[in-house]
């Protein structure tokens, strides 16, 4: 547990309905009050946050440089900053992926196509989080691994996503020309 993102047994995580340092993994974070009024430490720097800045920048960097002619293409280049910060988050929550379903919904052609990429985001987050996590947790095994499937899955459908908006808005090389310009 000492190379995790989060020492989950801090007192920030303790949960007050069960006590245990675990418990915010099934019931929720309810610090208790001394946890909540003192500063949470700084954590060292660690490659994974350097890899996410990165990743997040260069998102930020084409949706800056990106040129919207409808209103269908700003419906996509939202759908590519929400998809590209899922991709490069650490971590976020299950619900999250709520927020990208709507653009898939309405920037994805054909609509049948954005349909299927819409269930398959909904069932791949399904499936890893509320399904395989307490089974993966407690039991650990063949468990893991499929969890692990699941969640590869999702990145390779937010990524397939990101490339989708990018070859419907545009070339690649416009959009490293127009990169280039902003430099």
């Amino acid at each position: 547990v000492t190379t995790a993102p989060h020492d989950f047994r801090a007192p920030y995580f303790a949960d007050l309905s069960v006590g245990d340092g675990f418990g915010w993994v099934f019931w929720g974070i309810t610090p208790r009050i001394s946890a909540l009024v003192a500063p949470v430490p700084a954590a060292p720097l660690r490659w994974e946050n350097l890899v996410s800045f990165a990743g997040a920048a260069m998102v930020g960097l084409v949706c800056f440089s990106a040129r919207t002619r409808s209103m269908l293409s700003l419906v996509r280049w939202c759908l590519f900053a929400m998809a590209g910060f899922m991709f490069w988050s650490t971590g976020w929550s299950p619900q999250y992926e709520l927020y990208v379903v709507p653009f898939v919904l309405l920037g994805v052609r054909p609509p049948g196509v954005g349909l299927v990429a819409a269930l398959l985001l909904e069932g791949l987050t399904l499936l890893e989080y509320p399904v395989l996590l307490p089974w993966a947790y407690f039991y650990g095994g063949s468990m893991v691994w499929i969890m692990w499937a699941a969640l590869i899955g999702r990145y390779i459908l937010l990524a397939w996503l990101c490339v989708y908006v990018l070859q419907a808005e545009g070339s690649l090389s416009a959009l490293v020309d127009r990169l280039h310009g902003a430099g």
